[in-house]
């Protein structure tokens, strides 16, 4: 699973009925209820990586890595954030063309990304976790948030740990609680790391 989620509303715009749609995945400068702001140029690393390999973040069904659903045409960072651009394989997939009528009809306008978190400033006047460089794996479209209460803000403690480890849904109880015996944090850059260091071991083990 993936180290974070961070859901927006989808503006879906058919074209022809090809199952193109387009939309922001995430809108820079706004505080969501966990504190967690992503900020300007915090997919830039990502999205040259990606454009120097000639790949595109992929495009899932809620989160599920076993559920591609079609591809991305497009993908870049405005004033506003991040613009998508995908198409659904509605003639190949059932699943994707069922997502698209859903989109279509409005029953979902969610789309949440996957990445993990490699750089962070925490304001500590605004009481905010500025988001700054994310590693971007995934877009998805999603009913909704698929680990909404696994921020990186909400993580405290070890226990809050092993609860965001036991909530992506990887490991075992016993399993999780070893994964998060060590983590004693200090300090907000702390909690960023050690949830950085769970992820990149959940992400080896899927």
């Amino acid at each position: 699973m993936k180290s974070k989620q961070r859901t927006v509303k989808l503006s879906v715009k058919a074209v022809g009925g090809d199952g193109i749609f387009e939309g922001y995945a995430s809108v820079f400068g706004e505080i969501d209820s966990y504190n967690d702001m992503v900020m300007a140029g915090a997919f830039a690393k990502s999205l040259s990586a990606h454009n120097q390999k000639g790949t595109m973040p992929k495009l899932l069904w809620q989160h599920k890595s076993d559920e591609p659903i079609g591809k991305y045409i497009e993908m870049y960072e405005d004033e506003k954030g991040l613009f998508v651009k995908g198409q659904l394989l509605i003639k190949d997939d059932p699943l994707a063309a069922r997502a698209y009528a859903h989109l279509k009809a409005g029953n979902l306008d969610g789309l949440s990304i996957g990445y993990e978190v490699k750089d962070a400033e925490w304001d500590e006047e605004a009481k905010v976790l500025k988001l700054t460089e994310l590693d971007l794996w995934e877009t998805s479209i999603v009913t909704f948030p698929a680990l909404a209460s696994a921020r990186v803000s909400d993580v405290k403690t070890q226990r809050d740990l092993e609860k965001f480890v036991r909530a992506a849904g990887c490991c075992s109880q016993k399993e999780a609680k070893e994964l998060a015996s060590n983590f004693d944090p200090k300090t907000q850059r702390d909690v960023v790391d050690g949830v950085n260091n769970i992820t990149k071991t959940i992400r080896s083990l899927n």
